[in-house]
Protein backbone atom coordinates (compact mmCIF):
# COMPACT_ATOMS: atom_id res chain seq x y z
CA UNK A 1 0.00 0.00 0.00
CA UNK A 2 3.10 2.00 -0.12
CA UNK A 3 4.41 3.67 -3.42
CA UNK A 4 8.04 4.02 -4.10
CA UNK A 5 9.88 6.66 -6.28
CA UNK A 6 12.52 8.32 -6.69
CA UNK A 7 14.92 5.17 -7.56
CA UNK A 8 13.64 4.02 -4.06
CA UNK A 9 14.08 7.04 -1.86
CA UNK A 10 10.58 8.21 -2.07
CA UNK A 11 7.97 6.16 -0.08
CA UNK A 12 4.20 7.30 0.42
CA UNK A 13 1.16 5.98 1.66
CA UNK A 14 -1.58 5.38 -1.17
CA UNK A 15 -4.50 5.38 0.20
CA UNK A 16 -6.42 7.41 3.00
CA UNK A 17 -5.75 5.60 5.85
CA UNK A 18 -3.42 5.82 8.87
CA UNK A 19 -2.14 2.54 8.52
CA UNK A 20 -0.50 0.08 5.80
CA UNK A 21 2.90 1.88 5.18
CA UNK A 22 5.35 -0.42 5.94
CA UNK A 23 8.78 -0.21 4.00
CA UNK A 24 12.15 -1.48 5.17
CA UNK A 25 15.79 -1.25 4.01
CA UNK A 26 16.81 -2.98 0.47
CA UNK A 27 20.04 -4.09 2.44
CA UNK A 28 20.93 -5.45 6.19
CA UNK A 29 22.76 -2.56 7.83
CA UNK A 30 25.63 -2.22 10.34
CA UNK A 31 25.56 -1.57 13.76
CA UNK A 32 26.18 2.13 14.53
CA UNK A 33 24.47 2.99 10.63
CA UNK A 34 22.35 5.88 11.05
CA UNK A 35 19.54 5.91 8.68
CA UNK A 36 19.02 9.08 7.85
CA UNK A 37 15.09 10.26 6.42
CA UNK A 38 12.72 13.35 6.21
CA UNK A 39 9.03 13.72 6.72
CA UNK A 40 8.06 14.93 3.26
CA UNK A 41 4.62 15.16 3.75
CA UNK A 42 1.83 15.29 7.10
CA UNK A 43 -1.42 15.13 7.84
CA UNK A 44 -3.34 16.21 11.04
CA UNK A 45 -6.44 14.22 10.81
CA UNK A 46 -4.73 11.26 11.89
CA UNK A 47 -2.96 10.54 15.93
CA UNK A 48 0.41 9.54 16.06
CA UNK A 49 3.40 9.36 13.65
CA UNK A 50 6.40 6.54 12.57
CA UNK A 51 7.39 3.52 13.65
CA UNK A 52 10.78 2.90 13.11
CA UNK A 53 12.71 -0.52 14.33
CA UNK A 54 15.22 -3.34 12.67
CA UNK A 55 13.99 -6.54 12.09
CA UNK A 56 15.87 -9.89 11.24
CA UNK A 57 13.83 -11.46 9.15
CA UNK A 58 14.60 -10.67 5.13
CA UNK A 59 12.14 -8.56 3.73
CA UNK A 60 12.32 -10.99 0.49
CA UNK A 61 11.48 -13.47 2.78
CA UNK A 62 7.63 -12.38 3.70
CA UNK A 63 4.61 -13.20 2.15
CA UNK A 64 2.19 -10.82 1.15
CA UNK A 65 0.12 -9.13 2.07
CA UNK A 66 2.43 -7.48 4.69
CA UNK A 67 0.34 -6.57 8.10
CA UNK A 68 -1.33 -3.33 8.37
CA UNK A 69 0.52 -1.50 11.29
CA UNK A 70 4.28 -2.57 12.92
CA UNK A 71 3.04 -2.26 16.09
CA UNK A 72 1.59 -4.61 17.56
CA UNK A 73 1.60 -6.67 14.32
CA UNK A 74 5.31 -7.46 13.62
CA UNK A 75 6.24 -6.79 17.27
CA UNK A 76 4.73 -9.55 18.65
CA UNK A 77 6.49 -12.09 16.58
CA UNK A 78 10.34 -13.23 17.08
CA UNK A 79 13.23 -10.79 15.16
CA UNK A 80 11.42 -7.71 14.85
CA UNK A 81 12.40 -4.37 17.15
CA UNK A 82 10.10 -0.98 16.83
CA UNK A 83 8.79 1.81 18.53
CA UNK A 84 6.40 5.27 17.91
CA UNK A 85 7.84 7.97 17.37
CA UNK A 86 6.92 11.66 19.00
CA UNK A 87 4.60 13.39 17.05
CA UNK A 88 6.96 16.55 16.75
CA UNK A 89 9.57 14.25 15.17
CA UNK A 90 6.10 13.16 12.19
CA UNK A 91 5.83 17.15 11.19
CA UNK A 92 6.90 17.63 7.06
CA UNK A 93 10.47 18.82 6.93
CA UNK A 94 11.65 17.41 9.66
CA UNK A 95 14.87 15.71 9.05
CA UNK A 96 15.65 12.58 11.61
CA UNK A 97 18.26 9.65 11.90
CA UNK A 98 18.19 6.35 13.93
CA UNK A 99 20.31 3.56 14.64
CA UNK A 100 21.21 0.23 17.13
CA UNK A 101 24.26 0.75 19.62
CA UNK A 102 26.43 -1.99 20.07
CA UNK A 103 24.22 -2.62 23.02
CA UNK A 104 21.51 -3.60 21.26
CA UNK A 105 20.01 0.02 22.00
CA UNK A 106 17.70 2.07 19.35
CA UNK A 107 18.15 5.61 19.30
CA UNK A 108 16.59 8.53 17.48
CA UNK A 109 18.02 12.15 16.87
CA UNK A 110 16.13 14.99 15.00
CA UNK A 111 16.80 18.42 14.20
CA UNK A 112 18.43 19.49 17.23
CA UNK A 113 20.50 17.00 17.46
CA UNK A 114 20.05 15.48 20.52
CA UNK A 115 20.01 11.15 21.04
CA UNK A 116 16.94 9.41 22.40
CA UNK A 117 16.45 5.83 23.50
CA UNK A 118 13.83 4.24 21.54
CA UNK A 119 14.22 0.97 22.78
CA UNK A 120 16.45 -1.94 24.18
CA UNK A 121 17.05 -5.31 23.33
CA UNK A 122 17.77 -5.68 19.58
CA UNK A 123 19.62 -8.82 18.50
CA UNK A 124 22.26 -7.86 16.92
CA UNK A 125 24.54 -11.04 15.97
CA UNK A 126 22.34 -11.65 13.28
CA UNK A 127 21.66 -9.20 9.94
CA UNK A 128 19.14 -6.22 10.36
CA UNK A 129 17.27 -4.44 7.88
CA UNK A 130 15.90 -0.66 8.89
CA UNK A 131 12.04 -1.22 9.71
CA UNK A 132 9.92 1.84 8.84
CA UNK A 133 6.04 2.32 9.19
CA UNK A 134 4.62 5.63 7.66
CA UNK A 135 2.17 5.32 10.09
CA UNK A 136 -0.48 7.79 11.71
CA UNK A 137 -0.50 11.52 10.42
CA UNK A 138 2.99 10.43 8.73
CA UNK A 139 2.09 10.79 5.03
CA UNK A 140 5.66 10.10 2.97
CA UNK A 141 8.89 10.00 3.57
CA UNK A 142 12.17 10.46 1.71
CA UNK A 143 15.35 8.48 2.70
CA UNK A 144 18.48 10.80 2.39
CA UNK A 145 20.96 7.98 3.13
CA UNK A 146 22.96 6.85 6.27
CA UNK A 147 26.50 7.21 7.85
CA UNK A 148 28.77 5.19 9.97
CA UNK A 149 30.65 7.63 12.52
CA UNK A 150 34.22 6.17 12.94
CA UNK A 151 37.24 7.39 14.95
CA UNK A 152 38.50 9.42 12.57
CA UNK A 153 35.75 9.77 9.30
CA UNK A 154 32.43 9.65 8.95
CA UNK A 155 31.66 7.67 6.13
CA UNK A 156 28.15 8.02 4.27
CA UNK A 157 25.80 5.60 1.82
CA UNK A 158 24.67 8.28 -0.50
CA UNK A 159 24.86 12.67 -0.92
CA UNK A 160 21.41 13.60 0.69
CA UNK A 161 18.86 14.76 -2.21
CA UNK A 162 17.17 17.63 -3.03
CA UNK A 163 14.15 18.67 -0.73
CA UNK A 164 11.14 16.82 -2.78
CA UNK A 165 9.17 19.77 -1.39
CA UNK A 166 9.35 23.61 -1.61
CA UNK A 167 7.50 26.63 -0.23
CA UNK A 168 4.70 26.43 -3.14
CA UNK A 169 3.40 22.64 -2.75
CA UNK A 170 1.27 22.05 -0.15
CA UNK A 171 3.03 19.65 2.44
CA UNK A 172 0.09 18.19 4.04
CA UNK A 173 -1.52 14.73 2.63
CA UNK A 174 -5.12 15.11 0.74
CA UNK A 175 -7.63 13.34 1.93
CA UNK A 176 -8.48 12.67 -1.40
CA UNK A 177 -7.86 8.62 -2.23
CA UNK A 178 -5.52 8.81 -5.36
CA UNK A 179 -7.36 6.56 -8.33
CA UNK A 180 -5.06 6.66 -11.00
CA UNK A 181 25.84 -1.41 1.93
CA UNK A 182 27.43 0.48 3.46
CA UNK A 183 30.72 -1.77 3.17
CA UNK A 184 33.92 0.13 3.30
CA UNK A 185 34.37 2.68 0.61
CA UNK A 186 30.96 1.78 -1.42
CA UNK A 187 28.79 4.95 -2.18
CA UNK A 188 25.65 2.61 -2.78
CA UNK A 189 22.32 4.13 -1.10
CA UNK A 190 20.13 2.13 0.72
CA UNK A 191 16.85 2.07 -0.87
CA UNK A 192 13.55 1.53 0.56
CA UNK A 193 12.63 -2.40 -0.93
CA UNK A 194 11.15 -2.45 -4.50
CA UNK A 195 7.16 -2.72 -5.03
CA UNK A 196 6.61 -6.33 -5.43
CA UNK A 197 3.35 -5.48 -7.48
Amino acid sequence: MVRLSRGGLLAERRVNTFKDGLVFSSRPLKVQERIRLRVEKDSFNWNGGLRLGFTTVHPMARSLPLPIMAIPNLTETPGHWAAPVHESFCQAGVELEFWVSAGGIMYISGNNGREQKLLSGVDISRPLWALIDIYGQTCSISLLGSEKRGVFRTRRSCPTPQCFTSPEVDNHCSLITDSSSLDGNSDEYIPFLEDPE
